[in-house]
């Protein structure tokens, strides 16, 4: 018992310092890259446990819009990106965590588009398969979608 209330508290520590370190864009990208990876070497258990990083970080994210019509757009993308690293958490299946990461890479690239943003440079990259996009902070492909079989399928289509 004394084990698991030692635990509960370290996590809540944790959480409390990380929640107030994380407000910028950057934090953001750097959780959504460790799902990425995690996806990428098809281990479910992790990315459930990035999700939930990448879900505090957005909660905790603290914009400069350049005007009111980019504040509500930055905000619309933030929101989607919220709800679909909360369902990730939520389940255990790794395909079904891929369908939330989708969502999760395309508004995230909008985001970064409509934003200032000044962290990495980062790599929009699709598979021409399927056309299902990632962004990662290198050129070098990794498939988050199909590590198994098309890792290494997929293309640079942008970068910031």
């Amino acid at each position: 018992m004394k084990r698991i209330l030692l635990i509960i508290t370290g996590v809540g520590f944790f959480c409390n310092a990380y929640a107030q370190r994380t407000t910028k864009l950057s934090d953001v990208t750097a959780r959504y890259l460790e799902v990425k990876n995690f996806l990428v070497n098809n281990d479910s258990v992790q990315v459930k446990a990035a999700s939930a990083r990448l879900q505090l970080a957005i909660s905790h994210l603290r914009l400069k819009p350049l005007n009111s019509d980019s504040s509500t757009v930055m905000n619309n993308y933030l929101t989607l990106i919220q709800e679909q690293s909360i369902a990730m958490a939520n389940t255990g299946n790794v395909n079904q965590q891929r369908k939330h990461f989708f969502p999760i890479s395309k508004n995230l690239w909008s985001l970064l588009n409509s934003s200032q943003h000044k962290g990495k440079k980062m790599y929009y990259q699709r598979c021409p398969m399927t056309g299902v996009t990632w962004l990662s902070s290198e050129s070098r492909i990794a498939n988050p979608y199909y590590p198994k079989n098309m890792l290494g399928c997929g293309e640079v289509i942008a970068a910031k």
